[in-house]
Order: structure tokens, then sequence, then C-alpha cells
């Protein structure tokens, strides 16, 4: 199963397609025991508002 993170900032108002995004098929390296997931940090950086 793939995942698709799209940029807020990214999307136009007349579209609903996101323009930039990041897909990856997570492996059990990926995952941790609590949840959470890894991501490459440009990917997060670019995609996910700051913390």
């Amino acid at each position: 199963e793939m995942d698709v993170f799209s940029s807020p900032q990214s999307e136009s108002k007349h579209s609903k397609q996101p323009s930039d995004y990041f897909c990856k098929t997570l492996t059990a390296s990926d995952t941790s025991t609590h949840g959470g997931f890894s991501v490459p940090r440009r990917a997060a950086e670019n995609l996910f508002p700051p913390l």
C-alpha cells in the first residue's frame, strides 16, 4: 500500500490534485513499536508543517 502526503502550500485553489508529494511503501524498518514511522528528512521538511 502506498501512502501519499501532499503539501498544503503546493495545492492550487483550482485543482484538488497535489503538485508536490512524497510516496513510499512502508517497510518494517520504517516503523517503530510506538506507532510512528520514518520518512526522509527532506520530504518531511517540504511536506509537513513545522512542529
